[in-house]
C-alpha cells in the first residue's frame, strides 16, 4: 500500500477515534445522516483491524501505542458484546448510556497516550437534493 493511503487511512482512523470521545451531540452532527453508534464502531473497526499493521510499519503508532490500541479494541468489543441492536442504532441511548459514556472516557484516555487529546473535527456538510456530502477534517480544540 502506498505512502498517501495509508496516510489517508491514518487520518480516517484518528477522526474515528475523536468522534467516539466526544459527547453525543457532537457525535451526532458530525456522523450526520445514519445510526451514530453503528457508524463510529464500524469507522473504529475499519481503520483499527485493516490497517494497523501499515500504520506500525509507516512510524504513525509506536509499539507501545499498539498494545494500548489492542486493548482499547478489546474494551470496545467486550462493551458492545449482547447488546441490543437498539444500542447501536438509538440516539437517546447514545445520549444516555452509560455504557456510551464509558467508551468516551476510555477514548479520550487512548488519545492521550496517542499525544492527540487536543484535537476536535470541523464538519462541511451541504445538500444537493436528496444527497447529503460531508467532509470533516482534524483541527485543534479551541480552548477558550
Amino acid at each position: 500500500m502506498n505512502k498517501e493511503l495509508i496516510m489517508y487511512h491514518f487520518e480516517e482512523f484518528i477522526k474515528a477515534l475523536i468522534t467516539l470521545s466526544l459527547s453525543a451531540e457532537k457525535q451526532i452532527h458530525i456522523i450526520g445522516i445514519g445510526h451514530t453508534g453503528d457508524e463510529m464502531v464500524i469507522d473504529f473497526d475499519t481503520f483499527y483491524r485493516d490497517h494497523i499493521d501499515s500504520y506500525i510499519k509507516e512510524g504513525l503508532i509506536s509499539t507501545k501505542q499498539a498494545v494500548l490500541l489492542e486493548a482499547f479494541d478489546n474494551f470496545l468489543e467486550v462493551q458492545s458484546l449482547n447488546q441490543p441492536p437498539e444500542f447501536f442504532l438509538d440516539r437517546k441511548i447514545l445520549k444516555e448510556s452509560q455504557v456510551w459514556e464509558d467508551i468516551r472516557i476510555e477514548t479520550k484516555k487512548l488519545l492521550r497516550a496517542l499525544n492527540r487529546a487536543d484535537w476536535d473535527i470541523r464538519v462541511h456538510r451541504r445538500v444537493d437534493g436528496n444527497v447529503e456530502h460531508t467532509k470533516t477534517e482534524i483541527i485543534k480544540k479551541d480552548i477558550t
